[in-house]
């Protein structure tokens, strides 16, 4: 079993028993005194949902309470694990099976599924075919996240995914509230998108000053096929344009 803790208005265990059965634990606390006994993550319909039992032990009264709760999402990019690579500080590469927390932005990594797993904070790492790194060295606006790189060019493009919990009642618990969908809580992901021009790290927002001195060759790009900067395919052709790899040039 696997142990994971993330502090940030919750604690997430996760843990699973074998890659090729496919089953995940997850034990999950959020503002409880208890620790949950037993949690898996399960598709219901259309949701990914964290499905948690805590059990509340009465010592004085040697009687048990057993409450069992759902959260609708993970803190996990994807929603779960994947076989990736990570790439240390030092240039090094380790292969492994990792779970991306997005909530702390870092990376339960574990070299077999069998095998315990850790916590870190690498420069870069591929999971499910997708590579985040960090740019905080190259530009002081990233910070310390993770980020895709999705185009390289005088005008280079970036994504950054993050991801919130939302408790369904908020203020104190007894741990017997109900709510309307039967949801504890939510975990909401955001993604978010960012240019670089000239070592300038700048969040795409709705207007083309972005761009700064090809402000109205975006604009002019966009209008003429009808293209919005809040859509991702959208503004990955107008960056592409920029640099001049579009064709429609």
């Amino acid at each position: 079993m696997k142990n994971f803790s993330i502090t940030v208005f919750l604690i997430v265990f996760v843990s699973f028993q074998s890659l090729c059965q496919n089953e995940y634990m997850a034990y999950f606390m959020d503002k409880f005194s208890i620790q949950a006994s037993n949690s898996k993550i399960e598709i219901r319909g259309l949701d990914t949902v964290l499905v948690s039992e805590y059990t509340n032990p009465n010592v004085k009264l040697q009687t048990r309470n057993d409450i069992g709760k759902v959260y609708k999402g993970t803190p996990f990019f994807n929603n779960s694990w994947f076989n990736g690579t990570i790439m240390m500080e030092g240039g090094g590469v380790s292969k492994g099976y990792m779970a991306f927390n997005l909530i702390n932005n870092s990376l339960f990594f574990s070299v077999g599924a069998d095998k315990e797993a850790i916590e870190i904070k690498p420069l870069q790492f591929t999971i499910n075919g997708n590579t985040f790194r960090k740019y905080r060295n190259q530009y002081v606006a990233a910070g310390d996240l993770y980020y895709q790189k999705l185009l390289d060019g005088e005008t280079e493009l970036f994504k950054n995914i993050k991801c919130k919990y939302i408790p369904a009642v908020e203020g104190e618990k007894n741990g017997y509230e109900q709510t309307g969908d039967g949801f504890e809580g939510y975990f909401v992901k955001e993604t978010t998108y960012y240019i670089n021009y000239h070592d300038k790290m700048q969040r795409v927002g709705k207007k083309f000053k972005i761009f700064d001195e090809n402000e109205k060759k975006a604009k002019a790009f966009a209008d003429k096929y009808d293209l919005s900067l809040q859509n991702p395919s959208d503004l990955i052709r107008i960056v592409k344009h920029i640099n001049g790899l579009d064709s429609n040039l």
